[in-house]
């Protein structure tokens, strides 16, 4: 038997995973960011986490006009992100969620009185 600590809560829509060529219907508008990234870890057997976990609230849409394949999903899944200021990042085994990390010009230092 698997053990896991602490107790997984019992899912409401249990994790399944997608085959390669089942095709997805995409259609989450104004959606709690958990709820698409579970969709996507389940559909393609990936681990995804959000930094900081407060990112679960936030919102976003995705909708894709005609069903998916599974390699699609990430791809569709960053744009999304990209769009709402967030990042989608390998890890490791895994894919890290978080903000955009702005750009910030490095100060040039001034030659004056130095």
């Amino acid at each position: 038997a698997l053990l896991t600590w602490p107790s997984p809560a019992p899912a409401k829509h249990p994790c399944r995973p997608a085959g390669p060529m089942e095709p997805l219907s995409v259609d989450f508008k104004d959606a709690p960011l958990r709820k698409v990234v579970r969709f996507v870890s389940c559909a393609a057997e990936l681990a995804i986490i959000l930094e900081p976990p407060s990112l679960a609230s936030h919102t976003i849409t995705v909708i894709a006009p005609r069903p998916v394949h599974v390699a699609d999903l990430v791809p569709l899944l960053r744009a999304a992100l990209r769009h709402a200021k967030l990042s989608l990042t390998p890890r490791g085994s895994y894919l890290v969620i978080r903000p955009e990390r702005d750009h910030v010009p490095s100060k040039s230092r001034s030659s004056k009185g130095r």
